[in-house]
């Protein structure tokens, strides 16, 4: 497993990602989370610690089952949340109307409550369809927004395309701000 950036400090996980398992059937989710660990890496000359729910992680990364929300899931999904230092979430229509999103932004918003940087702040979003915004709930409006679909298409954005990586290179530059400020990278 990747050793996370900061060797001290309160968080164990730099970056936790949090998606709906139906939009990593075809592998977007991994494909992402590999490409902005790859640019976040290059930024921070580190390696970056990744926490990636509902999916098939790459060798090294922690990953939560779809399992059912019983006790101990939400439980061992608060603690990595508490313990991580910045939240992505890939926003799609399937995800903000589940009650794992809400359960996921609500925990990390509490949990970040006192710190000294605001946990809005620490929320980016990465969009996979157009205007899911309305579905957002009013605390997650404020967050960053990257938009990774085609705007004809409507369809995420593939992977070896260049407004993808354009994209990857914004979200991790925002990415690496926040990580910088609250002394990660």
């Amino acid at each position: 497993m990747p050793k996370p950036i900061g060797v001290t400090g309160e968080y164990e996980t730099d970056i936790f990602v949090a998606h709906a398992h139906a939009d990593n059937v075809d592998g977007w989710v991994d494909g992402f989370r590999q490409s902005i660990a790859l640019r976040l890496e290059l930024l921070s000359s580190s390696n970056i610690s990744y926490c990636q729910t509902r999916g098939t992680g790459t060798a090294g990364t922690p990953t939560v089952a779809a399992v059912a929300m019983d006790d101990t899931t939400l439980s061992m999904i608060s603690g990595i949340l508490e313990k991580s230092a910045l939240l992505v979430i890939v926003e799609s229509p399937r995800f903000v109307v589940r009650t794992w999103f809400r359960l996921e932004y609500t925990t990390f918003l509490k949990h970040h409550a006192k710190a000294a940087i605001d946990p809005v702040s620490r929320i980016i979003i990465a969009e996979t369809a157009p205007r899911v915004t309305a579905q957002l709930p009013s605390a997650l409006r404020e967050a960053e927004r990257f938009p990774f679909y085609d705007e004809r298409s409507s369809r995420p954005l593939l992977e070896n395309g260049p407004r993808y990586q354009e994209q990857v290179y914004h979200l991790c530059g925002r990415a690496f701000e926040v990580l910088s400020r609250i002394g990660r990278a």
